[in-house]
Formats: structure tokens, sequence, C-alpha cells
């Protein structure tokens, strides 16, 4: 019997000392070594061709305060080996889109974060994000409103990071 409760104090990788004081053995967390940011990622996949993007106006809003940017026409397109970027500009900061294809048509990524903003921002449950894409004919090609819940990895970590993925449906 007496050979189990050694095995048992050795399990325990010697947090439990003689037979009274237990110390506390909840383990570090697991941090990101360079850091991390708060922020969202906006998803929507369109089963149209990307030329439909050409000169597009793309704009994100974090509860009402906007950045926007233009895609210009790009030599070739966007192609599969040739995603691209549209960087956006305004109140909310220096925010980007990515446009990509596969085979089903073109994936379009807003992000917001914390890391790449030219102004500070604090994220929150309930954030409410926009995200428009207008076609260079000023038809609406995207305009969708949702509330973000984000997550946070670790709250022992410093900082906190918090995200969120929201997916949209166009």
């Amino acid at each position: 019997m007496r050979g189990r409760g050694v095995k048992a104090i050795a399990a325990l990788g010697g947090c439990l000392v003689g037979a009274v004081l237990l110390l506390d053995c909840t383990p570090e967390p697991i941090c990101p070594a360079i850091g991390c940011y708060s922020g969202a990622t906006i998803d929507a996949s369109f089963p149209l061709p990307p030329s439909t993007f050409d000169g597009a106006t793309f704009t994100l809003c974090l509860n009402g305060v906007c950045s926007s940017g233009v895609l210009a026409p790009v030599d070739g397109g966007i192609q599969m080996n040739n995603p691209q970027t549209v960087v956006l500009s305004g109140a909310l900061g220096d925010q980007s889109v990515g446009l990509s294809v596969d085979g089903g048509g073109t994936d379009v990524g807003f992000e917001f974060g914390s890391f790449n903003s030219t102004k500070p921002y604090s994220v929150h449950d309930g954030d409410i994000y926009e995200v428009k894409i207008e076609g260079a004919d000023a038809s609406t090609i995207l305009d969708v409103t949702r509330t973000a819940t984000y997550t946070t990895p670790d709250e022992k970590c410093s900082p906190a990071c918090h995200s969120a993925t929201i997916r949209v449906t166009p």
C-alpha cells in the first residue's frame, strides 16, 4: 500500500510535498513569443470571377468608424498564384483586404487588427463590423453588418489577445 502512495506522489511531479503541503501546480500558460494582436477577420467566398472586383471599393467599419480602399485593375487579373491586397485608409487606420481565387470563385478576407492600425483600438464583445464592396459600376457586391464575439486563448498572457472570425455568405 505504501508503494502506491509514493508512486502517486511521484506522478504528481513533486506538487505534493510530504503529506501536508500542497503547492500550486497550475502549468504556466503558453503565450506567443512574439506577441499577439486583437482583431477580427471577416471572410466571404463569391461564386464570381475575379474581374468583378476590378476597380471595386472595399470598406471596413468597426463601430461606425471606417476605412476604405480601391482595387486597381491588375495586369493579367487576379489568379490563383497572384493574390491581391487592397490597403484601406481612413478614420479606422490602415487595414487590409486580401483577394484570392479558388476553383469556385473569389475569396475575400477583410482583416482588422490592432497591430496594423495607425490608430489604437481595443476590441470588446458586441463590436459591430460592417463590410462593404461596391463595384466600379456602383453596384453593391456585399453589404453586411455583424456583431463580434471574441475568443481569448489565455487570459494569463500579457497582453491578452482577443480574436474573432466572421464568415459571411454573400
